[in-house]
Order: C-alpha cells, then structure tokens, then sequence
C-alpha cells in the first residue's frame, strides 16, 4: 500500500493528534454538571472552544456563540482541502457542500418568512455566513426578493437555481419552503455519491459505508417530520427518501414505499445487517415515530463503531479524514447542546438525555 502510505501519512499524523485531544466524556459530565453559562464559559477556556467566552461576552447571544461553532466546523473542512488532493480532494469539497446548501436553505427560510408570511426577519440575518464557499449565493439579494423565480434566476450559474425553479410550484402548493429543502439535500447526497464513486477500492467502500449510514438517518429524520409536521402517510413520506443509504438502497427504497409498515421493514434489515443489534432490534419500544426514533438512535451508535473500527484498523484510508469530522462534529453539536440547555435552565438530567 505505497500510494496509499504517501497519500494519507501526513493527514494521518495530523487528524489522530487533533482526535487525541477531543474533549473526554468526563469533561462534557463536567458541563453537563455546572449550573451557569458562566461556569461553562469558564471551563472552556482551556480548550478549542476558548473563543466561545470571548464572543459571548461581547455579545450575550448564544446564537452568535452557535454560529461561531458552525463558523469553526467550516473552516476545519476547507483546512483539510489544502492537505489533500485528486479525488481526495474532490470528495472533501464534495462533503464541503452541505455548509454552502445549510447557508442557502437559512436565507430561503428568512426569505419565506418575509415573503410568504409576512414577518420583521431582522433578527435572524445576522446568522448567515456570507463569505464564498464554492458559488457566490448572493444572499442578501436571496432574502430581499419577490419571488423564488427571481431567485432562481439569480442562482443560473450555480446547481441550485435549477432545483429551486423545478419546486417553486411546490412551495406555494404547500405554504412551506420544505419541498426545496428536500431537494436540496438529495443534490448533496448525489453528488456526494458521486465523489465517492470516485475514490479507489477500500477509500470508496469505507466511504459508501459511511455515507449510506449517514442517508439512512436522514430519511428516517425526514419520514418523522413529514409525518409529524405535514400530515404525509408512511407511503407518501418514503417517496421522498434518498436512494443511496446503507439500509435504504434504491430496490428497498421502493418496496418500502409500498407498505405502511416502513418501520418493521427497516427494522428487517437493519437486523440483517447487525444482528448484534438483534435483541435491541426486537425489543417492544413503541410504535410509529417511537421506532423511527430508535432506528435513528441505533443508526448513530453504528456511525459511533464504524469510526472506533476506522480508528482501529489501517490507517491510511479515507476513513482518518470522515472518523475525524464525525467525531468533531459530534462534539460540536455537544457543545451547541449544553450552552442553550443552560440558557433556557434544562436540567442536567434533561440534558444527558438529549446527549
């Protein structure tokens, strides 16, 4: 494995020296357990997160404190493009998009709620990252807009003005920009797909892996909001899945949208896949959205061992780079947790829960 030695030695090096100084779970007990914002602030001062003090100081917006994260977690992604290159390269910027389409679908929603509601949006621009990430977005022209026509004229030279004016009827039928957001989120997943396709033998199978874990827990986080939020049947909500998952591959993608029943088939072949999960898997815990939420639970605790195997196993794969994200990601939205919970008086007991 020469090629793959010269490849991924340096990134290697670099992201388990960064994973090793991850926060420990004794740490996040630490703030889980304090009773004040200031604690916390003060606890983080010695760690990555040492910036969050600062910015909470000078703004009292917790908000802002989460947008500063998502501002950080940015900026690991386009550090790591400067190390790699080829079809390395092109999958990282590929896995880079979800911040550029996160950012759109933030000015789409204050968009909508300006022109279709009605409503004083002034609070929520400040929160858009208007920096260039791969396209000029043109945000503030997004925001102040007639109609997601205008805007997808706007957007012709980027991917995103096709997907906005195919759905624009959509929104209108459904009085929710829901429709584009969807749409949104499949084009990053395809191209995504794509990427990895891209990648040479055990990087593009790790990362199939990885990225089909990671679709699956976005249809079944789709399938509950539609249900609960939009009324759809199992059957009307499959539709909208995304064909590329670790369960839900384009064959069962379609069977499942034939049965009102999405829920024991997804728990088949999870099953089949894990059996380790068997007993959990056949356990009685509810129905409907009680098992969606479940599968998505399990869903993550195989993300959490496929990066333990990943970090255990050979170390020049693609794999240090996905392990590293998901890790810092996972800890990211730890963080985002724990200071609103503090803001808004959560218990601590609450708060383990939501961890």
């Amino acid at each position: 494995m020469p090629g793959q030695l010269k490849k991924y030695a340096f990134i290697n090096a670099k992201l388990r020296a960064r994973i090793s100084k991850l926060l420990s779970d004794e740490f996040i007990d630490r703030l889980v357990k304090t009773h004040t914002l200031v604690e916390i602030m003060q606890l983080l001062r010695a760690t990555y997160y040492s910036f969050l003090d600062s910015v909470y100081t000078r703004t009292g917006d917790i908000k802002m404190c989460e947008y500063e994260i998502q501002i950080r977690e940015l900026e690991l992604y386009s550090e790591i493009e400067r190390y790699v290159t080829g079809e390395v390269l092109h999958f990282v910027v590929a896995l880079t998009t979800r911040f550029e389409i996160n950012n759109l679908k933030n000015a789409l929603r204050l968009w909508f709620e300006r022109a279709i509601r009605g409503r004083n949006i002034e609070e929520g621009v400040g929160y858009l990252y208007r920096e260039k990430i791969h396209y000029d977005l043109k945000l503030d022209r997004i925001i102040s807009s007639d109609s997601l026509e205008e805007i997808a004229y706007m957007l012709n030279d980027t991917p995103y003005g096709r997907i906005i004016r195919d759905n624009a009827g959509l929104v209108q039928a459904n009085k929710s920009i829901f429709p584009v957001e969807i749409k949104l989120d499949q084009y990053f997943y395809d191209q995504l797909t794509e990427a990895a396709e891209e990648l040479k033998g055990r990087d593009r199978d790790i990362a199939r892996r990885m990225i089909g874990i990671e679709i699956d827990i976005q249809n079944i986080s789709w399938i509950i909001r539609l249900k609960e939020l939009y009324g759809f049947s199992l059957k009307e909500a499959a539709k909208n899945m995304i064909p590329h998952g670790y369960m839900m591959t384009g064959e069962i993608a379609e069977s499942v949208s034939d049965t009102e029943n999405i829920t024991e088939r997804l728990t088949e072949i999870l099953k089949k896949r894990h059996s380790a999960l068997g007993a959990l898997l056949g356990a009685e815990q509810g129905k409907g959205e009680q098992r969606l939420e479940l599968l998505e639970h399990i869903l993550d605790e195989i993300t959490q061992y496929e990066v333990r195997h990943i970090l255990s196993g050979y170390p020049f794969t693609i794999g240090i780079i996905l392990a590293y994200f998901i890790l810092k990601e996972k800890e990211m939205d730890k963080i985002i947790t724990i200071i609103n919970a503090k803001y808004y008086n959560i218990p601590p007991d609450k708060l383990k829960e939501a961890l």
